[in-house]
């Protein structure tokens, strides 16, 4: 057995997972999992598996990308064409625009930061760059006359979110720059820097690559040369040759979804719109320092990262909300497995749909490995692109949802720190307004070993105390979580609503608290059988006992099994 067929093998028969960070070798697995035999086959094999982590890096770097020739319009990237494909549904909206915004404190030369944005425009073509159609078919060019005009604002701190809002509006694809800049003072020493771009042209680690940049401009020094623009990667990616390399994936995501799940049915607030609205609010909650350590161990015991942890307790909140047990939950993953990659803005980020099992009798250990199986499964075959998997799966358009999965979940690893520069400090400015692609989506970050966490949702469905509630549930479970891994998911319940929490106490709250993990069927049931001549419910002058309310809906139910109507599926 070579080296690359004994990491898969202890990853999926002895579920001991091995990575290289900073070229220091790290193992996660449980504690009675990893045996005294395999830790002493792994200490042998230290340096021989060191080298295959460099060579698979070496080889990536060695796969490089080459240049498109010079011409005057290059293909849309998989990720492009969807962006396009929804910026022509809707184009006078602002879902996909991607708004960063950082508060200055410091004296800000403003010739330094006109010289320092004019750089970063010259640097990357991707700031440069337009859409247009030709036959039919959208393309991308590169403007050779884009000029970026800063705006200059004077305003109060009280001023500033408005202020933000008014500047994040629609961007016209055919026009460039896709990118605007706005300078607000607060004071002499004092200045909110505002950067909206169209998604079409960058993602989050891009975002983070625009304000790299920009610091090191401002600051007056030289950046090496770029290897590659955003254009080769989109006539690489668009080749026949990578075409093929992803066939294979293909495979692997239809098996996926030979049989399609239902949709995620939330409770909602509001009536689903019939055309999707991007409105959206945020909710935000925290852990404490010592429960971000106690979830930290957990992971430290079961062999996971934090974020196969997190999507884990994720997915038991929105089975406790809906009542299923097949979800689909999209992830972002970076897309840029390439060295010359790295430094490159643009659109390379793809959506994975990972789909998993919260089934209640299973031990929330026993999911987390589920979860953990999942996350690395479909991470080996994150190349293939979430647009051609929605093509190919010939997903029902629905102007209300998106296609495959309505909710989200990321986490961020990098640490939200100030930057510090000389006479300036840099720090993100937070409390904007936000658009909701999704009908609920959940970010994590950490930050000074402390975990933050935004629900980010549609306000068209879900009124703001909703997901406060849905926030300190997800925030109960990682806690009963913590206190025991080995709880089935059908004991992790989430608390009572305030209102029941307030009326009721001692035995009563607990039988309430044991109905949560029940349905509603049982429940009704029972309460049947124990008062059958009682009356359940009354209209328009008419009343039904409980046994008769029981035997119609018993009637009903064997009338849609007739019909074919099976577990999960959706009747009305």
């Amino acid at each position: 057995m070579n080296i690359d067929e004994y990491i898969t093998h202890l990853r999926k028969h002895h579920h001991v997972l091995i990575t290289v960070e900073n070229e220091e070798l790290r193992v996660r697995a449980k504690k009675e999992d990893l045996s005294p035999e395999i830790v002493e086959r792994i200490r042998a094999k230290k340096e021989e598996i060191l080298s295959f982590f460099k060579a698979v890096h070496a080889g990536k770097k060695y796969l490089a990308i080459k240049k498109a020739p010079d011409q005057e319009y290059y293909p849309l990237s998989s990720a492009q064409r969807r962006l396009y494909f929804l910026y022509e549904l809707a184009e006078d909206v602002t879902a996909y625009n991607v708004p960063q915004v950082i508060k200055i404190e410091g004296v800000l030369d403003r010739e330094k930061v006109v010289t320092a944005f004019n750089r970063l425009l010259e640097r990357h073509e991707t700031l440069r760059t337009v859409f247009v159609r030709r036959e039919g078919i959208p393309y991308q060019q590169i403007s050779t006359g884009a000029v970026l005009d800063i705006q200059w604002r004077k305003a109060t701190e009280g001023e500033v979110p408005a202020m933000i809002n008014d500047f994040i509006r629609p961007f016209d694809l055919g026009k460039a720059p896709l990118m605007r800049i706005g300078v607000i003072s607060l004071s002499p020493a004092s200045h909110v820097l505002i950067a909206d771009m169209h998604h079409i042209i960058t993602d989050g680690v891009s975002q983070k690559i625009f304000i790299q940049d920009f610091i090191r401009f401002y600051k007056g020094e030289e950046l090496p040369m770029l290897a590659l623009q955003y254009r080769d990667y989109a006539e690489w990616q668009q080749s026949d040759e990578q075409q093929k390399a992803v066939e294979a994936m293909e495979v692997f995501w239809l098996s996926e979804f030979a049989d399609m799940p239902g949709v995620l049915e939330l409770a909602t607030d509001f009536s689903r719109p019939p055309i999707k609205s991007y409105e959206g609010g945020v909710v935000t909650i925290d852990l404490s320092k010592e429960e971000t350590a106690q979830l930290r161990k957990i992971c430290e015991q079961q062999g996971v990262t934090m974020y196969m942890l997190l999507l884990a307790g994720y997915y038991v909140l929105l089975s406790r909300l809906s009542g299923q047990e097949d979800i689909v939950v999209g992830t972002p993953v970076a897309g840029r497995e390439h060295a010359d990659l790295e430094q490159i803005i643009g659109m390379f980020v793809n959506s994975l749909a990972l789909r998993c099992h919260p089934s209640g009798h299973l031990r929330f250990a026993a999911f987390l490995e589920q979860v953990k199986e999942k996350v690395l499964t479909c991470v080996e075959q994150q190349n293939y692109p979430y647009e051609e998997l929605i093509h190919k799966l010939k997903v029902d358009r629905d102007a209300s949802r998106n296609p495959l999965f309505d909710t989200m979940f990321s986490f961020d690893t990098a640490d939200q720190h100030a930057i510090e520069l000389p006479g300036l400090t840099i720090t993100p400015y937070r409390g904007i307004g936000r658009a909701s692609k999704f009908d609920l989506s959940l970010l994590a970050y950490e930050q000074e070993d402390q975990l933050y966490f935004e629900f980010e949702y549609a306000v068209k469905l879900f009124r703001e105390e909703s997901v406060e509630r849905f926030a300190a549930g997800f925030r109960h479970l990682l806690l009963l979580i913590v206190a025991d891994t080995s709880l089935p998911l059908s004991a992790l319940c989430l608390p009572l609503p305030p209102q029941l929490a307030a009326w009721c106490q001692g035995e009563q709250a607990e039988s309430l608290l044991a109905d949560e993990c029940r349905t509603f069927t049982v429940l009704f049931a029972e309460q049947a059988a124990r008062t059958p001549l009682q009356v359940a419910v009354k209209h328009n002058g008419q009343e039904l006992t409980y046994q008769e309310l029981y035997s119609l809906s018993e009637q009903i139910a064997f009338h849609l099994q007739q019909r074919g109507v099976v577990a999960g599926d959706r009747v009305a």
